[in-house]
């Protein structure tokens, strides 16, 4: 008999094939087809950093934006704000809070914006001397659950809705994850996002930005102290966006100089190669991630993400 957990992820991914495949007829689009792009874009400074491909990343709630079954192995609450400045006097504002597994069920919620403002014009394209806020906004909740401490499956569905000054449009979409814990130093992860139906916006009908994605973590020790623990992580993620037609990929590491001290650096490929890097600084409870990621066309955005820690199982044991 095929054991409960294996069960699952053969559901889970007959699931998939059939969600997406009842989305649209024909998975990849033209570039620029689907609609609602601040879905694909990275949020946290740490992902950022990393090359934007943290689907197979554990114990971490920034991997949340990339598969949901991350925050089943959490191993404290955590709370995280981050803002980015982007290109073209865009802004990217997000929040999340991870809750510590209960009974081996973890529960979260993201809320993210992405903002720019333009002048209104008229038809000839006269300046009117007003500003035209624009702006796109997500509301997600999700929960994982951990099977045996090997296998987590999660879950969240996201509230969507587009604001383009006096015009608005909103919708739901679906993101599902696995996570294969082979022990605390290996993951495997399996995602896939932003399933959905088309967001109307302006009588055109966009389609959701899916994403696939398959991504791993490895850490290892740069000391030969067999008690020390590895502070050196190197991860990975093959994706498929739906506007592209060849996959992409990405490749990061993190090197825990310090107990309080991270440096990090990475490679995002898409249509191009991007470079990124960043730090990260740990002290208590509290923990500042920086990230910065060099578009050549566009110039270089830059992430800050400010995360808080804590244990509900004791209270006062703030810590990490």
């Amino acid at each position: 008999m095929m054991k409960k957990p294996l069960r699952s992820a053969a559901l889970l991914l007959l699931g998939l094939a059939a969600g997406s495949g009842a989305v649209n007829a024909g998975y990849l689009l033209t570039p620029g087809e689907a609609g609602s792009q601040f879905l694909t874009m990275p949020i946290s400074a740490r992902s950022v950093a990393l090359g934007s491909g943290l689907s197979g990343v554990a114990g971490d709630i920034h991997a949340f934006e990339y598969n949901p079954a991350a925050t089943a192995t959490l191993e404290d609450n955590q709370l995280t704000f981050t803002r980015s400045v982007l290109f073209q006097g865009s802004d990217l504002t997000s929040f999340a809070i991870g809750l510590q597994p209960i009974k081996s069920v973890s529960f979260a919620l993201q809320y993210r914006r992405f903002g720019s403002s333009d002048k209104e014009r008229d038809m000839s394209g006269y300046d009117l001397e007003r500003e035209v806020d624009i702006s796109d906004n997500g509301l997600s909740f999700g929960m994982s659950r951990m099977f045996m401490k090997r296998f987590s499956v999660g879950y969240n569905a996201e509230y969507l809705r587009r604001n383009l000054h006096e015009h608005s449009a909103n919708t739901v979409n679906h993101n599902v994850g696995v996570q294969w814990h082979f022990n605390k130093r290996h993951v495997l992860g399996f995602s896939a996002q932003n399933i959905g139906r088309s967001i109307q916006f302006l009588e055109q009908h966009e389609p959701m930005p899916i994403v696939f994605r398959v991504g791993g973590s490895h850490k290892f020790k740069m000391m030969s102290n067999a008690e020390s623990e590895p502070n050196l992580m190197g991860v990975w993620e093959l994706n498929q966006f739906r506007d592209s037609q060849h996959p992409g990929g990405s490749a990061g590491a993190e090197w825990q100089m310090v107990d309080f001290f991270i440096l990090r650096a990475g490679l995002q490929y898409r249509e191009d190669a991007r470079p990124t890097a960043g730090i990260g600084l740990r002290w208590q409870y509290f923990q500042l991630d920086y990230g910065i990621l060099s578009r050549s066309e566009a110039g270089i955005a830059h992430t800050v993400s400010v995360m808080v820690r804590w244990d509900s199982i004791d209270g006062m044991d703030l810590g990490d």
